[in-house]
């Protein structure tokens, strides 16, 4: 692709006259003794420096160079210009955002479309944000960045062609900086509202003026000015769950009547506050009958907690709650969970129902009796079963924590027990030993961060376990170990041992679980057996490795309290006369059972 015209000597070519954007090639004309050559661009500006060969640097589009010779002797005398032109392919590259990702700055979690020129082989993509590298052999590619931040994302897009007569490949590195936000709220809105001002937060809400059907929509993040309340004293305030459940979840179906009135649906308080008051009221040149008093925020129950005002304290927030009233789970101020179950006087297994909002009331009113209690842990996360309450018909059993008895496992004892009249006596399952399988539990954060803790008293008769342990299983499969512990002996106390399980968070912290999938925690126990050899097993618990938990059993028919459990696991046992009144409390130690209080009554007789 070189044009030549009559020089003196020989006409000038370039040593790579097909080139690739960004690169550059050599200029040379053959040197003719006596005579000096100079340079020209393509507007007749000269280069330097002067000679037979010329270095063009690096080129992104197509040049005209010129060269002229003359007599080193007689600067004066030259020959006509001669042109020499170097074809440079990929130079029209370029890379742009379509204009239906509408305009710039862009926002996470919506996709992006680039567009490169087109007419080329292929196209590598690389979008900057640590995701993989995408080849196309069209010109365009959409991307959704994950996240906003402050400096822009620098998109590049290698462009690879093939050009000329020769087939040269060429490739070209293009760049463009894309700059990607968080937003700063996002809903879905039926059509027909409008945005209006909510006075009581500050709020911009979606709301529609002619539907009672349809709820407002507040955007939280676009506040104005909250109006304050001047003249005040004190203030608290009460939030109420905002879904309702009604007590019976057998109920679907069209709403008839006031569910209000019928008694099917209650309306529960969920949290407390408490308004932060300044420490120095607002009583400069105010009148003596407002001394004291400060202008307040108002409380907006409409929001959502998160956008109330901080000078708004909560006590606590109740994330689960009974329809008779009991707080099942919440959380301090700090964030940190504390749950309750409640059984005993059941006719079903205890079943919840969880809102969409995290507000949930469960169901099964006739829960009597706490039986558990624990401090930084979910509701999910922690266990209790002692055998002496049984739900259900025929093979389907459960436990008082809706742990299902499985009746190829376990039968229920009344012989023997731990504490209260009942136990568990675990069936042998041939060659593999004896197996319990606990309730599926969820793998939370905090178990993921603390471990998991599993304690349990065991009897034995003419067998001596040998390596038990506790696997955490697949809830899916329930075939597939996810992780396991030695069951380790901590305590005799008689003919029942008290055992435990600690499996670490490093075990559990890199686990990955396939959609809705649960941990089982099963106890496999193998031993040295002997003739009857038999096994009983009571009072289970399984808990975050750093909660506190104690734990309660009742006698299922007069509700009295037969034991209670420390976060150690050892008991505090009643003992009642047959008036009912108690005689007697022994507590469990490592040395056995302590009498620590007897009480004898006496009634006189009258014949």
């Amino acid at each position: 692709m070189v044009s030549i015209q009559s020089v003196i000597g020989s006409a000038p070519t370039a040593a790579n006259p097909d080139i690739c954007s960004g690169e550059s090639t050599i200029l040379q004309v053959n040197q003719v003794a006596g005579f000096t050559y100079a340079w020209f661009d393509t507007n007749g500006n000269p280069l330097s420096p002067t000679g037979a060969t010329y270095n063009t640097g690096i080129l992104t589009s197509t040049t005209d160079y010129y060269v002229e010779a003359y007599p080193t002797a007689s600067p004066g005398c030259r020959s006509p210009r001669q042109k020499v032109t170097v074809t440079v392919y990929g130079s029209g590259s370029t890379l742009s955002v379509a204009a239906e990702s509408g305009m710039a700055p862009f926002l996470k979690n919506y996709q992006i479309k680039f567009e490169a020129a087109a007419g080329y082989v292929s196209y590598d993509w690389n979008w900057g944000d640590g995701s993989p590298a995408q080849t196309t052999t069209g010109n365009s590619a959409t991307h959704t960045f994950k996240a906003g931040r402050a400096t822009p994302y620098t998109v590049q897009v290698t462009i690879h062609g093939i050009f000329g007569a020769t087939n040269r490949p060429c490739s070209k590195v293009v760049a463009l900086s894309v700059e990607v936000q968080d937003f700063l709220c996002e809903t879905v809105v039926a059509p027909g509202g409008t945005f209006q001002r909510n006075n009581r937060s500050g709020s911009i809400d979606y709301v529609y003026t002619d539907s009672e059907c349809i709820p407002d929509n507040s955007l939280e993040c676009l506040g104005l000015t909250i109006p304050t309340i001047s003249r005040v004293v004190s203030a608290t305030a009460t939030a109420f769950a905002d879904t309702l459940v009604r007590a019976d979840a057998t109920y679907a179906g069209e709403l008839t009547g006031n569910p209000f009135l019928d008694g099917e649906y209650q309306l529960q308080p969920y949290a407390s506050y408490s308004y932060r008051s300044p420490a120095a009221p607002n009583y400069n040149n105010e009148p003596n009958f407002a001394a004291g008093t400060f202008s307040m925020l108002p409380f907006n129950w409409q929001s959502s907690a998160r956008a109330r005002p901080r000078v708004w304290l909560p006590a606590s927030i109740a994330e689960q709650v009974a329809p008779n009233g009991e707080v099942l789970q919440e959380r301090d101020p700090l964030g940190v969970p504390s749950t309750a179950k409640f059984g005993y006087g059941l006719a079903t297994p205890w079943v919840s129902s969880t809102n969409p909002d995290a507000h949930s009331i469960a169901t099964g009113s006739t829960h009597a009796l706490p039986y558990l209690q624990a401090q930084n842990a979910e509701t999910g996360s922690v266990l209790f079963e002692s055998f002496e309450s049984l739900y259900g018909t025929g093979a389907t059993l459960y436990g008082e924590d809706h742990l299902l008895l499985r009746a190829t496992e376990v039968s229920s004892e009344t012989a023997q027990r731990h504490t209260g009249s009942r136990s568990a006596k675990l069936l042998k399952q041939g060659s593999a030993g004896w197996q319990l399988s606990l309730k599926a539990i969820p793998l939370t954060n905090r178990l993921r961060q603390s471990g998991l803790l599993v304690k349990v008293w065991i009897k034995t008769q003419a067998l001596t376990l040998t390596s038990p342990q506790v696997v955490l299983a697949n809830s899916l499969t329930e075939s597939q170990s996810r992780a396991t512990a030695p069951l380790r002996e901590l305590v005799r106390t008689g003919e029942w041992v008290l055992y435990e399980a600690r499996i670490p968070a490093a075990s559990l912290n890199t686990l990955v679980l396939g959609e809705n999938e649960m941990l089982v925690p099963r106890l496999l126990l193998t031993g040295t057996e002997g003739n009857g050899a038999a096994l009983w097993v009571d009072d289970v618990r399984v808990q975050p490795m750093d909660a506190q938990m104690t734990a309660y059993v009742y006698e299922p028919n007069t509700f009295r309290l037969l034991a209670s459990f420390d976060d150690q696991h050892f008991a505090l046992l009643y003992q009642y006369n047959p008036e009912g009144k108690l005689i007697r409390k022994q507590v469990e130690t490592e040395r056995g059972v302590k009498t620590v209080q007897e009480t004898h009554y006496h009634t006189p007789y009258q014949p």
